[in-house]
């Protein structure tokens, strides 16, 4: 193994988070704790950090995770310039970026669903976006080169009640 490492056991990890009476589940620690602390850290210092999982014992997903080990790797020249431009932004900003790439993540996914529905779905989208107060084209609003004008209005609402991953 390269570069620096910690390797440390999940119980041991779970104490120093504080969370060992809570997200007793490794998949809930893991998407609600590690992975965005993971991702920040990636993103606003000038290095990255890796997890690898260790598990023991069989059954689905190749047993229970019984220790972490977390690479640490310096991040190249133009990727730290870039953290650092990156730090340079006030909080509040590098926030609303994050959100709406989310936004457009959720706008790109309904409007892409949405071109390949029937004609009947997006009737009743369109139905429900003018319920909602979303303004819509008022001639062929439901024409796939249309869609744009309205479907980013209810993308959220789309993804949810059609069940669609973002």
């Amino acid at each position: 193994m390269s570069g620096p490492h910690w390797a440390v056991k999940t119980p041991e990890l779970r104490d120093l988070l504080g969370c060992r009476d809570r997200l007793k589940d490794w998949k809930d620690l893991r998407r609600r704790a590690l992975d965005p602390a993971l991702e920040e850290i990636g993103r606003l210092s000038e290095f990255t950090v890796e997890m690898l999982e260790s598990r023991q014992g069989g059954g689905r997903g190749g047993g229970q995770v019984v220790g972490v080990t977390f690479n640490i790797t310096k991040k190249k020249r133009a990727q730290a310039e870039a953290t650092v431009k990156e730090l340079e932004k006030p909080r509040f900003q590098r926030r609303g970026e994050k959100l709406a790439a989310r936004e457009d993540k959720t706008s790109s996914v309904a409007l892409r669903w949405m071109s390949e529905a029937e004609p009947s779905v997006r009737i009743k989208w369109q139905k429900r976006a003018l319920e909602l107060g979303v303004v819509v084209p008022a001639k062929g609003a439901i024409a796939v080169q249309n869609l744009i004008h309205w479907v980013p209005g209810v993308a959220k609402l789309i993804c949810s009640e059609e069940r669609l991953s973002v």
